[in-house]
């Protein structure tokens, strides 16, 4: 975050935290000018590079595959429905997404509250849907996967059977951009005096 939604920093699942432009030059194998939707991940990036290689990546126990058979369609029979993870932090602090080309799906754990975004109607994310009636459907359909992914990898810490684990809810901070490393400094105190959104006094002095 650079000000997006009042907020800087990371630790959160929303595009403009957690989104990574993706661009690959590699002539001898890609096409340029090629644009492919298809979400994607970290977990590619090895997969990619061993398939540039000449190497097989499935000799090898990987989670992701090479971005070249994403892109035409041919490393996945079911490409459309296509699922990426990601989890920040854990327990009372975790937050646990699912992301697919249509909607993004987001549990935070010390809100202990849901997320749906819509990508295609909301890009920029702005409502969540989670509360929606007609969203319910994609709503459990986006919750099981992410849970059955979790089962799959035998990750259990953050599941209560077949929801979600309540943790005590930690307080909260006035400082939205407490714990953060940088703007904790001493020294990065004065650049955080931003008008309607920090409280600091106005003899701040800017240098």
């Amino acid at each position: 975050f650079l000000g997006d939604y009042n907020c800087f920093g990371k630790r959160s699942m929303l595009d403009s935290a957690a989104r990574i432009p993706m661009i690959v030059r590699y002539p001898e194998q890609y096409a340029a000018g090629q644009v492919c939707d298809q979400v994607v991940s970290l977990v590619d990036v090895m997969p990619t590079l061993l398939t540039a290689a000449g190497d097989d990546p499935a000799a090898y126990d990987l989670d992701g595959v090479s971005l070249a058979t994403i892109a035409d369609g041919s490393g996945d029979a079911d490409s459309a429905n296509r699922a990426v993870y990601s989890q920040f932090q854990w327990r009372d602090q975790g937050i646990y997404m699912i992301c697919n080309r249509r909607y993004k799906y987001v549990y935070s754990a010390p809100d202990r509250r849901e997320f749906l975004f819509d990508r295609v109607q909301d890009p920029d994310e702005t409502r969540n849907r989670a509360g929606v009636t007609f969203c319910q459907g994609a709503l459990d359909e986006m919750r099981q996967r992410l849970f059955a992914y979790y089962r799959q990898t035998g990750y259990q810490d953050a599941l209560d059977g077949d929801r979600w684990r309540l943790y005590p809810q930690p307080s909260i901070p006035r400082d939205p951009d407490a714990g953060l490393l940088i703007q904790d400094a001493g020294w990065a105190k004065p650049y955080q005096d931003i008008p309607g959104y920090s409280e600091q006094s106005d003899d701040v002095q800017h240098t």
